[in-house]
Parts: structure tokens; C-alpha cells; sequence
């Protein structure tokens, strides 16, 4: 898991593990009281140190669509693409 400002990025093994962890995080965030929007992309993602942060990066087209449809979401809505 990694944050981009107000934002969590996770990436999952599988496409089942990921929509099951999404369907969870979006009612306990919404009882911390915080907005909540998902996107998700099945795709291949590129995991990474970054030596300035000294943290794992997250980088693909997976995680770029996923960003996209995060901002197409309402709130409490998890978007995932077809594929």
C-alpha cells in the first residue's frame, strides 16, 4: 500500500482479493469519516523501491486507469474496468 496525497494506492495478487479488500475498506473508512471512491484495473502493475522516499512505488497502465475511474466514482462507489 502506498499514498499519492489524499489518496491510498494498493495493488492485490488477484482480482477477487482486491474487489473483497475494496467492498471492506469502503465502510470502515465511511465510519472514520472519510469520502470514499475506488477505481480498479486487473493488470500487470511494476512494484518498486524509490530511493528519495524510501518507500515502495506502484507504477502501470493498471494503476493509471485505476486513478482515472477513481475520479469518475460517487462516493462510496468502488468502479472496476471490464477486463
Amino acid at each position: 500500500m502506498h499514498t499519492w496525497g489524499d489518496a491510498l494506492v494498493a495493488c492485490c495478487e488477484d482480482a477477487n482479493t482486491g474487489l473483497r479488500c475494496a467492498f471492506q475498506w469502503v465502510p470502515v473508512l465511511q465510519a472514520a469519516g472519510m469520502q470514499t471512491r475506488l477505481g480498479m484495473r486487473r493488470g500487470t502493475t511494476l512494484v518498486r523501491g524509490n530511493p528519495l522516499t524510501d518507500h515502495l512505488d506502484m507504477e502501470g497502465d493498471s494503476v493509471n486507469v485505476a486513478a482515472r475511474l477513481e475520479l469518475l466514482a460517487a462516493q462510496g462507489e468502488v468502479l472496476m474496468t471490464e477486463e
